[in-house]
């Protein structure tokens, strides 16, 4: 941004209380400037009002992916971390697991544990999508497969309808979130091409609620690209 471009608006003044106090409270104040024909003069301050609390919040809002950093060393299930409009493009993997699902009353699917096969997360333009591979060690060159979920758009894309997803700059903390997000939100409805799976997604979870058995992949869609894909 050019700041020759730029005028003074207003000024933030923070206060904080004395070091013998043992709180951390702060008071914060806003001075205007006014032009003259000496350059601008800072005026009398006054309290922090809403309206620029609100216009401020939005500004750090929108600015703050910039300083998305990672606590420590990156963990061995992140496969890309870049940016992408000034947002983080982040894809990371999960391995075959158990993971506790609850579902809308109409689909007549049992809430309860199965074990879901390898999946890969890509977080990118503030939006989460999911996919099924068939290993523990996916690469570049792994085939992607529709994940066998409700909520999914044909391309991976999840509708997380009114999932609460806690905000966070730390890497490892955003996959949580989004992951607790998804797995934590109830499943109602398939998207675009109906059922994900080769077969009834509805019955075959009935089948095998709380039984242990590991995800049959052999039924999993081919989505006919590779994980690189995901990085471009």
């Amino acid at each position: 941004m050019e700041t020759n471009n730029l005028i003074p608006e207003v000024c933030l003044m923070i206060y904080r209380q004395k070091k013998e106090h043992t709180s951390d409270e702060f008071y914060l104040e806003t001075r205007k400037f006014k032009k003259t024909s000496l350059g601008y003069r800072i005026l009398e301050g006054k309290p922090l009002d809403r309206n620029t609390h609100s216009k401020l919040s939005k500004y750090f809002k929108k600015s703050k992916n910039d300083n998305v950093y990672c606590d420590g060393l990156f963990p061995e299930n992140i496969l890309y971390f870049g940016e992408n409009n000034s947002e983080p493009h982040i894809i990371w993997y999960r391995k075959k697991s158990a993971a506790s699902l609850i579902f809308k009353k109409e689909l007549n699917v049992k809430d309860g544990v199965y074990i879901m096969p390898t999946l890969v997360f890509m977080l990118k333009n503030n939006t989460l999508s999911v996919f099924a591979v068939k290993t523990n060690s996916p690469n570049e060159n792994t085939r992607l497969y529709k994940a066998p979920f409700h909520n999914i758009y044909n391309d991976g894309s999840v509708c997380m309808g009114s999932a609460l997803i806690m905000d966070s700059n730390e890497l490892k903390t955003i996959i949580k979130n989004y992951e607790n997000a998804f797995f934590n939100s109830k499943f109602s409805h398939f998207q675009n091409e109906g059922s994900p799976i080769k077969g009834n997604l509805n019955t075959y979870f009935n089948r095998i609620v709380n039984k242990h058995l590991p995800f049959d992949t052999s039924l999993l869609i081919n989505h006919k690209k590779k994980l690189k894909s995901l990085t471009l």
